[in-house]
């Protein structure tokens, strides 16, 4: 809605596309920093963005001495404006020690009875994994002076500001690259909806003044390949319409009945009259918006259908034509396809086109467009020809 971006829908809807903007924000940044700072233990969070600054692990949470000396501890971090999380689970040493690896915060200080008989506590890099057993005061002062020149004080405010424009200009550009990845994306699959629905990703064509004879065993065949969704036996040829004093070219598919309805891009975007008589013998044709506007045409209207290739006769060549009565008016919401393309039923273009129970080629839908190729080689290895 945004973009103001909108499509033709169903009985002259008009439909806004989904894009498919899947968020923007702190999770594609945490998303991003993991990806890049990681080892087989975990996260290593480097200390500018860190959730928080330091792992406090309580190693005997039975033991009151302990208990109070990781209290205070944590008391004096938090009074020290340093963000700490500390774990008091009672759990196994080693629990807790994976589990602050996994976490991956920049510091992890551990206290245990006996360092603390021996007043000492364990100090941890997560990023270099070095370790050091230190007075507990000489820790305190290490990590509180180092923390001191990192956080800005109240006088130094312009530091504060320069960091949020800066988180501010990354997300601007995160964000701006989701919009632009989402938009393309869905921009993609709308033009693969409509574009490959209505056109087959694979074609086999035979040469024009020929057809493909016997062609049921070779649709049979296709069908059962892997990754073949659909093979559609058609004729498609060019033609010219004329009708109510209006002349235009087209392009003709004829279509089995359930191969047109199959192909729901069309069958699913009927806006007038219907495909239930598409098949009932008759010369029937199914035409798109735009060319039933242009030549006023309405269901139950006939056109007229004008072959270039005519009839040879002993005084020269007659153009073929033929009257069709219009069943159905679609529209897909392309307009190459809305006012250029018509379908009519495979026996009535077999006859007119003179196909005599041939086609002029197929068109083949798989399962995923992507991989279009495996299947074109396996159908130029199975019929070299």
């Amino acid at each position: 809605e945004a973009l103001g971006l909108n499509l033709a829908g169903p009985n002259n809807s008009t439909i806004v596309p989904h894009m498919g903007s899947y968020g923007i924000g702190v999770s594609r940044l945490v998303a991003a920093i993991i990806e890049a700072s990681h080892d087989e233990k975990g996260i290593i969070w480097p200390e500018s963005v860190a959730p928080f600054k330091v792992g406090l692990v309580n190693i005997r949470v039975s033991d009151e001495a302990c208990t109070a000396a990781c209290d205070k501890l944590y008391d004096e971090f938090k009074a020290a404006g340093i963000e700490v999380l500390y774990d008091d689970r009672e759990e196994r040493p080693g629990v807790k020690f994976a589990d602050m690896e996994l976490i991956g915060l920049p510091w992890q200080v551990s206290l245990g009875p006996r360092s603390l008989k021996e007043g000492l506590v364990e100090l941890k890099n997560r990023k270099t994994g070095d370790v050091q057993e230190l007075p507990l005061e000489e820790m305190k002062a290490q990590l509180f002076e180092s923390f001191r020149y990192l956080r800005p004080s109240k006088k130094e405010g312009a530091v504060s500001v320069i960091a949020f424009l800066s988180f501010f200009g990354i997300l601007l550009g995160v964000a701006a690259l989701i919009i632009v990845m989402s938009v393309m994306n869905g921009f993609r699959d709308e033009l693969m909806k409509s574009i490959l629905g209505f056109n087959g990703h694979l074609g086999v064509s035979a040469p024009a003044s020929k057809g493909i004879n016997d062609y049921d065993d070779l649709v049979k065949d296709i069908r059962a390949m892997p990754l073949v969704k659909a093979a559609t036996p058609l004729i498609e040829r060019q033609a010219m319409i004329s009708a109510n004093g209006v002349a235009a070219g087209a392009l003709v598919h004829g279509l089995k009945l359930q191969d047109l309805q199959n192909r729901r891009v069309v069958s699913d975007h009927i806006v007038a009259g219907s495909l239930e008589h598409f098949e009932d013998g008759e010369p029937n044709v199914a035409i798109g918006r735009r060319l039933s506007e242009r030549f006023g045409l309405y269901p139950g209207d006939r056109l007229s259908l004008t072959s270039p290739e005519g009839n040879s006769t002993a005084f020269g060549t007659i153009p073929r034509m033929r009257s069709f009565k219009v069943t159905a008016i679609f529209e897909v919401g392309m307009k190459d396809y809305d006012s250029g393309v018509i379908f009519i039923p495979l026996k009535q273009a077999q006859t007119f086109f003179k196909y005599p129970n041939a086609i002029s080629g197929l068109e083949i839908f798989v399962q995923n467009p992507d991989r279009v190729q495996e299947t074109s080689r396996l159908i130029r290895i199975k019929y070299p020809y």
